[in-house]
């Protein structure tokens, strides 16, 4: 969804960053995930920077058929990356956050809430964390998935 622009930019700032002084990193994995082709958004964007791009769509109709939690998985299974970085529905970044526990990766979940007055004084976008409850519009919207209670 439009939670990926936030994404494109992380990527470009990674790729910009050298891993070790030397040159510029190329190692960025970039996993999309839509119900279908027509809603894959920021394609050729990820493309043009040099990351590596995965796609998956529930139907079928892109790249790998299934969810993009499922093609995360099974990435993980051929590479242990540094973190994962993370935005989307509630569902999908609860079983991103499992998934980087069981595989002892820091990620950094992008939260989507409703927020009504977005200067946190109505508290209708808070979250449950290890810390107490944070309001997304004021403390996030980006939290370690660790420090979510879900």
């Amino acid at each position: 969804g439009m939670g990926v622009a936030p994404l494109f930019f992380l990527a470009q700032r990674l790729l910009r960053r050298p891993a070790d002084g030397g040159t510029p990193r190329n190692d960025t994995i970039v996993l999309i995930g839509a119900k279908t082709k027509k809603q894959v958004l920021c394609e050729q964007e990820f493309k043009k920077l040099g990351c590596t791009l995965k796609l998956a769509t529930d139907d079928g109709s892109l790249g790998f058929k299934g969810k993009v939690t499922d093609l995360l998985k099974d990435i993980l299974d051929q590479h242990k990356p540094a973190g994962l970085f993370s935005c989307g529905p509630h569902s999908m970044l609860k079983v991103v956050s499992e998934i980087a526990r069981e595989n002892k990766i820091n990620a950094q979940l992008s939260l989507e809430e409703h927020m009504a007055c977005g200067l946190g004084a109505c508290l209708g976008c808070a979250v449950s964390t290890k810390g107490g409850y944070k309001r997304v519009c004021k403390d996030g919207p980006v939290f370690s998935s660790g420090e979510l209670i879900w």
